[in-house]
């Protein structure tokens, strides 16, 4: 693993430290779908003809998602630039659903079970909200703690969060397509940090993957916390934290785990 900048002593291990600002994930860290995306590539295979279980559907995508992010930690190095845009994040599905659908030995030559499954993924009222999130968020604006989100999504998101009821809870928003960059770049923490006006070593950064939003928020001196939302987290067979070797990881499994801080 490369060298990264030196960080701020961790909030978490620091007893009676408050935190000014907080910026959070949103899939799996703030809200879920409900069916999972595995549960859905498995309908949909089923109702091709090649029935596979939501936990095969993850297999085939799992092992090969643990190892392109292994290869992103390597090459990280506080430098490179990390497009993105509508099209570049549709894209990022469009691989994993090839992958799933060749693994079920399923041809998609006209792309119509793709465009079945990303309705599926963008259709808002099918996300729930993790039943810790609104209350801890209450009491975060209520401590005075400026609240941003940091997510690497489509520019739907937005009308996404004001569906979930989470907008009216956010100081600011940063979405990866509508900003140009995602995470891990250190350029998305920075200018979040920047908008609501909070220096990283006064912030924490909460997030479901590791090289987004542990190693990322790192490069620029915030310090973050993987969640890890078992049973409803994108990857549930594949925990971040197993895959990473890293003693100064720090795991929750829920926002309420982080209250003292506010």
């Amino acid at each position: 693993m490369p060298d990264h900048p030196s960080e701020s002593p961790h909030p978490l291990a620091s007893p009676g430290r408050k935190i000014k600002g907080l910026t959070l994930d949103m899939g799996w860290t703030l809200a879920y779908p409900n069916p999972s995306l595995w549960e859905t590539f498995s309908r949909i295979c089923t109702e091709a003809g090649r029935p596979v279980t939501a936990e095969t559907c993850e297999a085939s995508v799992g092992e090969m998602a643990i190892a392109a992010q292994r290869h992103a930690v390597a090459k990280l190095d506080g430098r490179r630039a990390f497009t993105d845009s509508d099209e570049e994040f549709k894209q990022g599905f469009r691989v994993m659903a090839h992958r799933v659908f060749q693994e079920a030995g399923i041809e998609d030559e006209d792309g119509s079970l793709f465009k079945r499954f990303f309705r599926f993924f963008n259709d808002f009222e099918r996300w729930i909200v993790y039943p810790d999130v609104g209350p801890f968020l209450k009491r975060a604006r209520e401590a005075g703690v400026r609240v941003a989100l940091i997510s690497n999504a489509g520019t739907g998101l937005a009308e996404h969060l004001r569906v979930l009821g989470l907008d009216r809870w956010l100081d600011h928003a940063t979405i990866s397509a509508a900003e140009g960059i995602r995470k891990p770049d250190r350029r998305i923490y920075e200018r979040t940090l920047e908008a609501i006006g909070v220096a990283p070593q006064d912030a924490l950064h909460v997030g479901d993957f590791y090289l987004e939003d542990v190693l990322g928020p790192r490069q620029v001196g915030l310090a973050g916390v993987l969640i890890d939302r078992r049973p409803h987290s994108l990857f549930p067979n594949y925990p971040q934290q197993e895959h990473h070797e890293d003693p100064d990881l720090r795991v929750i499994r829920s926002l309420d785990e982080i209250s003292s801080l506010i």
